[in-house]
């Protein structure tokens, strides 16, 4: 059976599910917009798909809850240590988005950071900067001397802050937190 149930409450929603006896529901991508369903698989009996919601705390180890992405203690967890133990950096600096719809990408790139310090390396530095208005916060970062950058950003965006740190001669890594797979990073960097 499928549905779709855009306009209804979760709970309204996940009873439906349950009368059509499906056998599981994609529910939502984000974390934001799967909490609501996440005390209700377990009501119901449904198990959930989530397509790239990462939230350690809403996801966790719920057995009625399945990821296809990695959380986000996870990519942090990687990203450090790839930093670290492959590419033996020891300093970095982390450009965090301060726009009120980035609560995500600023709780990974938090991550990123502690564990980097767990593992020995520093951050020089954390930079914020909002949106698309980067530019002399990118420069400013550089005034640190990372060896590489975290960045919080979507695609777009971070193809954006890669040109500008290339035009600024920056040659160090730039690692982030956001899927950069989607068409508009690759076109951007043009």
């Amino acid at each position: 059976t499928q549905g779709v149930y855009t306009e209804e409450t979760p709970n309204v929603a996940m009873e439906k599910l349950f009368k059509a006896k499906v056998a599981a529901a994609i529910v939502g991508c984000t974390s934001q917009e799967i909490a609501p369903f996440l005390p209700l698989a377990p009501k119901y009996r449904i198990p959930l798909v989530i397509p790239i919601a990462t939230d350690d705390e809403q996801v966790g180890f719920n057995r009625f809850i399945f990821r296809t992405s990695y959380t986000n203690s996870q990519q942090a967890d990687a990203i450090a240590s790839y930093l670290n133990y492959w590419r033996q950096i020891k300093r970095i600096g982390v450009m965090t988005n301060m726009a009120p719809a980035s609560d995500e990408e600023r709780a990974v790139t938090r991550e990123i950071a502690q564990q980097f310090q767990n593992l020995g390396g520093d951050v020089l530095h954390t930079q914020s900067y909002v949106d698309d208005n980067f530019s002399k916060s990118l420069t400013n970062m550089l005034t640190f001397g990372p060896q590489a950058i975290i960045i919080s950003a979507p695609g777009k965006r971070a193809a954006k802050m890669f040109k500008e740190l290339r035009k600024q001669e920056f040659i160090g890594i730039i690692c982030g937190t956001d899927t950069w797979e989607d068409p508009d990073f690759y076109e951007n960097l043009k």
